[in-house]
């Protein structure tokens, strides 16, 4: 029996930053996800229209990130985890299923990745272990 798919929708914006470098953070992040076991795909979004907000018909800070499971959450976490302790002044948006847990990255101490892990589980309707 093939497990779920999980699909999440990550906006990237760095306030301090300018497009290019809210550009590169996207893309080391998505360069990060495409290596990962149980993460099936780690895609940009294409802009809908053309806009200030997007380079090359994409939208900048935006990701479509398709998950396998529970191993495809904990591995997304980790990865994420990871990444955000590398810089400080992001703001990050994640989307499941419509809702949105938004979160600045300079404050993500242990109660916000908390929040963040049990916000995680109601969206999947999915157990698993930090």
């Amino acid at each position: 029996m093939p497990e779920e798919t999980i699909s999440i929708t990550l906006r990237i914006s760095a306030p301090d930053s300018d497009d290019r470098d809210v550009d590169n953070l996207t893309q080391s992040l998505q360069d990060e996800l495409k290596e990962l076991d149980y993460v099936r795909s780690a895609e940009r979004v294409k802009a809908n229209i053309p806009s200030e907000d997007a380079k090359g018909g994409l939208e900048i800070g935006t990701l479509l990130i398709s998950l396998i499971g529970t191993s495809g959450v904990a591995a997304f976490m980790t990865a994420l985890g990871n990444w955000l302790v590398s810089g400080r002044g992001r703001y990050l948006e994640i989307t499941i299923n419509g809702n949105t847990f938004k979160v600045p990255v300079d404050s993500l101490g242990k109660p916000e990745v908390q929040a963040m892990l049990d916000w995680f589980k109601i969206q999947t309707s999915m157990h698993f272990e930090r």
